[in-house]
């Protein structure tokens, strides 16, 4: 075995730590179908991601054709935003067959432009690991940049059997995706730019199997599960304001683990946020003391979007400061 972070044509995964299911904020473990994510396939007589023993495993038929066999996975009414950073890991297996002549393997999807049904993929970028075979080669893993449904390959290495924790994140500022078997650790990160390819501010994010040339038939062999989005937010027709304690993210509603406010609202500063425990607590600390004073000096004049108005006017006053001295201490629930 060995530690990889790899492209080709569909996917993100592996076995390293999982974050808790509750600190996701879209999650699939295959342990039921959720919506969260489709699957789809272009060519069904040969591949296929199928979901059983709770996980999404791809099954190869037999393949023979210099068409290639795409089965992915896919949110085709949500997408990330890409103004913003994210970042996501999955689990993943690959131990491919050998082709006579070609490739197959798995691979993490990020589609800038194009159609996610049919991964007609006009603009975009593919991390994935398998096995080529061509010329003596017999091994595998790449990352490929596309224009067109049409591939340049940035990366070639060589490795087969690949069980592990795959890490990715988007850093908004660079428009630059980074893929590496640890959370944020750049250093041997592989890193891609997508500064000038396309201004797209969003995307959508996907992962599945390929088959390309003359690939014998294989089951069980290559399969991905827990894939988890840990930081961003979803934009799309499906997606909403998930208020999670006193975070807010963007997420469709399924994948809302705590109280969704309808699809079509967006998170602000106030919508999770804590409210005042009484009259004076501007701070929403449950007490009026000399915190809720400077607070309320350091603001004098202003209108806050966000925080109380002890006397319920448009601007922070005098009366708001009478108001606070009178109910000074811890407020009173009774």
């Amino acid at each position: 075995m060995k530690n990889v972070w790899l492209g080709g044509i569909g996917l993100v995964l592996g076995c390293a730590v999982l974050a808790p299911a509750d600190e996701c904020i879209v999650h699939d473990d295959f342990t039921s179908w959720t919506g969260t994510w489709k699957f789809y396939e272009n060519y069904p007589a040969s591949l296929k991601l199928e979901h059983y023993n709770q996980r999404a495993y791809a099954n190869c038929g037999g393949h023979s054709s210099t068409a290639p066999a795409f089965a992915w996975a896919a949110p085709d009414d949500w997408k990330m935003d890409l103004t913003q950073d994210w970042a996501m890991q999955a689990d993943w297996y690959i131990n491919p067959t050998t082709p006579t002549y070609g490739d197959t393997g798995m691979a993490f999807i990020l589609l800038l432009e194009g159609n996610p049904h049919t991964l007609d993929i006009q603009r975009g970028w593919t991390m994935g690991a398998g096995t080529y075979n061509a010329d003596g080669y017999s091994e595998y893993e790449s990352s490929n940049r596309w224009t067109n449904n049409v591939y340049e390959p940035e990366y070639i290495d060589y490795d087969r059997e690949i069980q592990d924790t795959v890490y990715v994140w988007w850093d908004a500022s660079e428009r630059r995706i980074w893929v590496n078997d640890q959370m944020y650790y750049t250093p041997n990160a592989f890193t891609s730019s997508f500064t000038g390819f396309s201004n797209v501010t969003d995307a959508w994010i996907g992962f599945g199997a390929y088959a390309f040339g003359a690939v014998p038939a294989f089951s069980g062999k290559m399969w991905v599960d827990n894939i988890c989005v840990l930081e961003g937010n979803a934009l799309g027709t499906v997606v909403g304001a998930c208020c999670m304690d006193e975070l807010c993210v963007q997420v469709p509603e399924t994948a809302c683990m705590g109280t969704f406010s309808g699809t079509g609202t967006f998170c602000d500063d106030c919508l999770c946020g804590p409210h005042a425990g009484c009259a004076g607590d501007v701070t929403s600390d449950d007490r009026v003391n000399q915190e809720d004073v400077l607070h309320l000096l350091s603001n004098w004049g202003e209108s806050l979007e966000c925080d109380p108005d002890p006397d319920g006017g448009s601007s922070l006053g005098l009366t708001d400061l009478l108001l606070l001295l009178a109910h000074w201490g811890p407020c009173d629930h009774s």
